[in-house]
């Protein structure tokens, strides 16, 4: 499978802009397709569709870059949503009464919108120090903690049991915003991607049967088109 099929062009656009080949996502790519055809899906790891719902293949560079599943997790948080298995399988549940849901849609469509500019590549791959990302957790605090205070009416919380979780609510989403701004401290997880991938690279040339990958020079003096060519240590 090419790596054009499971990332979407402006993710690959991103990644080429942070100085990745073609060769490396495409690399990738098939060392998770070949993980994953080595392994069993549990049904009750796939969740009810969601707008952040994510592809069904994945591959390293969504793994660490990507945030569908928290999105998605937290989109299922700010409904009230609850889990349930039903022939094995994960199904969220949107609760029928709206007393029991901790947003209504426009609330939670609100609070999404503003999560997907903080929960994104450009965050965990940027480069900030502890200063800079406890202002910005400061900042997002307490504009987040005003607007939901000034739109209790407008989002759903017409009841006292909602307004009980307030404070609750706000932290929970700080605390994942936090994580996020984290993983960028002094520029980790950047570092983390690059060494994650070479080393992803190199086990894929090593455990592949027949290839010396020693062998640079002689292979290029084989024909392309004779398949003896990847046999090792072998002149034809």
């Amino acid at each position: 499978m090419n790596y054009t099929d499971v990332l979407t062009q402006d993710e690959i656009n991103y990644l080429k802009q942070k100085g990745y080949s073609e060769q490396e996502l495409q690399n990738a790519t098939n060392t998770a397709m070949q993980k994953s055809n080595n392994q069993k899906i549990d049904p009750r790891t796939i969740a009810s569709n969601t707008m952040y719902s994510g592809a069904s293949q994945d591959n390293i560079a969504k793994i660490q870059l990507l945030f569908h599943d928290l999105l998605e997790k937290m989109e299922h948080f700010l409904r009230g949503d609850q889990i349930k298995f039903v022939n094995n399988q994960k199904i969220w549940t949107t609760p029928e009464n709206p007393d029991d849901r901790r947003f209504n849609e426009k609330g939670v469509n609100e609070i999404m919108r503003i999560l997907v500019m903080y929960l994104n590549p450009n965050t965990i791959l940027s480069n900030y120090d502890e200063k800079r990302i406890n202002y910005i957790l400061y900042s997002v605090g307490c504009e987040l903690n005003d607007l939901i205070y000034l739109k209790y009416d407008a989002w759903g919380w017409n009841t006292q049991e909602k307004r009980d979780e307030y404070g609750m609510v706000v932290q929970q989403i700080l605390d994942v915003l936090e994580s996020a701004y984290l993983r960028a401290l002094h520029g980790l997880e950047r570092k983390s991607l690059r060494e994650t991938t070479q080393i992803s690279y190199n086990d894929t040339q090593q455990n592949q049967p027949g290839i010396n990958i020693n062998a640079g020079q002689q292979l290029k003096e084989r024909s392309f088109l004779n398949p003896k060519r990847w046999l090792s240590g072998k002149n034809y």
